[in-house]
């Protein structure tokens, strides 16, 4: 229990991370709208979702993305 705690109280001591907690409190988001705000990398914005998520805060679910590739050369056959 202590351990959990203290996973939480270091993911809130974070003025960023507590931001994006309460962007997500308001519903869920990708994270590049979360990142959106922030004057740092994705990569650094992702770094801070990570820790939310060991501390039990936030949770991260994948969607079905959409991709786009060329058609192939078979197809103008």
């Amino acid at each position: 229990m202590a351990r959990s705690m203290d996973h939480v109280i270091v993911a809130i001591s974070d003025l960023t991370r507590r931001a994006i907690i309460s962007r997500l409190a308001r519903g869920p988001a990708r994270i590049s709208d979360v990142a959106a705000p922030f004057s740092m990398s994705l990569t650094g914005v992702c770094k801070h979702v990570r820790v939310l998520e060991c501390a039990g805060l936030v949770r991260r679910t994948a969607l079905l993305r959409t991709s786009f590739r060329p058609p192939e050369v078979e197809e103008f056959g």
